[in-house]
This record gives structure tokens, C-alpha cells and sequence, in this order.
């Protein structure tokens, strides 16, 4: 029931601490992806160039970098 709750939740309902604590939550995740990508592209001796065009365009990226633009904004609606 508390999940359905948290869920049916929108950013409005959160307090400045727990938008604070989300963004740098969703920031830590998303540079570990990014550090995992690099990683990766080492392995298999992609160019430095070519790896941050590629993780420019990972999806899992954009959709991090969304929500944290999106909490952001609802961060400074609130100061």
C-alpha cells in the first residue's frame, strides 16, 4: 500500500530535503552510468570522441537528465 502511495506521489508532494536528496540520488546513479559507459568503451578501444557522442545519446541518460531538470525546476519554485 506504502508503494502504491509513494508511486500515485508528484514532486509537489516532496519536501525540499527529499527533492534535495532525489537530485543528487539521480546525479551519483547517473555518473555511474557514464563511468560504466567509459569503461566499456575502453574495453573495446572506442575513441573518447566517439564514447561521449555515444553516452550524449543513451536514453537511460536523457530520461536522468530529465527528471533531474524537472525536480530542479520544482526545487526553485519553491525558494
Amino acid at each position: 500500500m506504502l508503494d502504491q502511495q509513494k508511486k500515485n506521489c508528484s514532486p509537489e508532494d516532496y519536501s525540499p530535503e527529499e527533492l534535495e536528496q532525489a537530485i543528487t540520488e539521480l546525479e551519483r546513479y547517473r555518473e555511474r552510468i557514464v563511468n560504466d559507459l567509459f569503461q566499456s568503451a575502453r574495453q573495446v578501444e572506442v575513441s573518447h570522441k566517439a564514447a561521449m557522442a555515444n553516452i550524449g545519446k543513451n536514453p537511460e541518460i536523457l530520461r536522468i537528465d530529465a527528471e533531474i531538470e524537472k525536480l530542479q525546476a520544482q526545487q526553485s519554485q519553491r525558494r
